[in-house]
């Protein structure tokens, strides 16, 4: 008897000791500084209630630009093992600046993968696996909002053909072309272009355009950790990109994509999805100008130059969370009036006026990150209720100050003062600063 309890605790530790790990990461979230752009965050479901309350259900992030056009949806995170597309969508959310049109971002689209994961999912079934069910969940929202381009991220190993590259159903393909055409000539790198064979059903470059009016895209980069032939699968592998096995698999032309002792970094391989992302809209832009769209983020040059962390910030040293909230008017225009006062008052008198005469509040919940000067000029995401009104001029802050809501009011002042805000408070309403 003694000796079966010994081995049931025994057993019991085993379990204990490699459940608890599994069970920590398999509920882990990240910490997501939303950058300039985020306007709005919400679950999948919205659009297929049939995964709500499951671990499936995934975060959406919006960013929506102050000019109407076109909409983009990029899909991350189908495979847990290709960081690099998880990262370039937070790198996103963290540093693009969309200034016409709207992207969704999903970094995660299989939340659900330590329950197992169905491939060739696509299109889905309302009634299928849990897999099917968020595929469908995502070919709802697509056709429900409109979207124009889907783009899906992946990693492929530098030994399989289709890898480094654009995979593209016919009516995609002068996007990708034209894209690929792009970062060769002027970025340096080569993304050549593969076709989605018609026979090949249930992966998103050749469903989504079959089951929606939206121009599907997926892109591979070329992760060495995924080859076979590699020593031990570390996390140098996986950022470095360096192997002995793999660069003397390319000296005999056994692989896919160029490769050297320097390896394929998590750098070049961000990069290179920015580059290619940014580039598909460039080209969508060209021939869709009323659906079109005005974005900008750093692309691989700069990204391989400074390195990637450059441009993530610590949430623990974000800028001030800051909300804006429903009150009363009188109330909401005493606030923003008096925190006006600590600036410059040649503007005050513009702005007490023009707050005190509308009742509506617009509120939202952000944080507030590096807000671009470059980026936010003339009208772009000016409160234009004002300057058409009053004749007030334009300025803007970098917002690099901790101060919240202070970094965006507080402005240099030519004959007048300007104040922008970030999109979603670009409406005539009072305006509530609380920290």
């Amino acid at each position: 008897m003694m000796r079966k309890l010994i081995i049931a605790g025994v057993l019991t530790l085993i379990v204990l000791a490699g459940g608890i790990p599994l069970y920590v990461q398999r509920y882990f979230k990240e910490e997501v500084v939303a950058g300039p752009s985020v306007t709005n965050v919400f679950k999948l479901s919205k659009y297929f209630d049939g995964i709500e309350g499951t671990i499936a259900d995934t975060d959406v992030f919006e960013l929506k630009g102050a000019e109407e056009g076109g909409k983009t949806l990029i899909i991350a995170g189908t495979h847990a093992n290709e960081p690099s597309a998880a990262l370039l969508a937070y790198f996103f959310i963290e540093n693009l600046e969309v200034e016409k049109g709207t992207v969704y971002i999903i970094p995660h689209f299989n939340l659900s993968g330590s329950l197992g994961t169905q491939p060739r999912s696509w299109p889905g079934r309302p009634d299928g696996f849990l897999a099917e069910k968020v595929s469908f969940a995502a070919m709802e929202m697509i056709r429900n909002e409109g979207i124009d381009i889907v783009i899906d991220l992946h990693e492929a190993e530098a030994m399989y053909p289709v890898t480094n590259c654009i995979v593209a159903p016919e009516k995609s393909m002068p996007y990708a072309v034209g894209a690929a055409f792009y970062v060769k000539g002027r970025e340096k790198f080569e993304n050549h272009v593969e076709s989605s064979p018609i026979g090949y059903r249930g992966l998103s470059h050749r469903e989504i355009g079959d089951w929606s009016d939206a121009y599907p895209f997926l892109l591979e980069s070329p992760g060495v950790h995924l080859d076979q032939i590699t020593a031990a699968k570390t996390p140098e592998l996986i950022i470095d990109g360096i192997d002995p096995f793999v660069l003397k698999a390319g000296e005999k032309g056994l692989l896919y994509v160029p490769y050297d002792e320097n390896g394929f970094s998590i750098d070049r391989r961000v990069g290179q999805h920015s580059s290619v992302i940014q580039e598909i809209m460039v080209q969508w832009t060209k021939k869709n100008p009323d659906r079109g769209f005005k974005v900008s983020a750093p692309k691989h040059a700069d990204i391989v130059e400074n390195g990637l962390g450059f441009y993530f910030k610590d949430p623990s040293e974000a800028d001030s969370k800051v909300s804006f909230r429903n009150e009363e008017s009188a109330y909401a225009s005493s606030c923003v009036c008096t925190f006006l006062m600590r600036y410059e008052l040649s503007g005050m008198t513009v702005f007490q006026n023009y707050f005190l005469k509308l009742g509506e509040i617009i509120y939202y919940e952000i944080y507030i990150n590096r807000w671009s000067s470059s980026v936010l000029r003339e009208e772009t995401r000016l409160c234009s209720c004002i300057p058409c009104s009053y004749n007030v001029k334009v300025s803007v802050t970098d917002g690099e100050s901790r101060f919240g809501v202070q970094s965006i009011i507080s402005n240099r002042v030519d004959e007048s003062i300007g104040v922008w805000f970030p999109l979603e408070f670009a409406f005539s309403g009072d305006y509530v600063a609380e920290q």
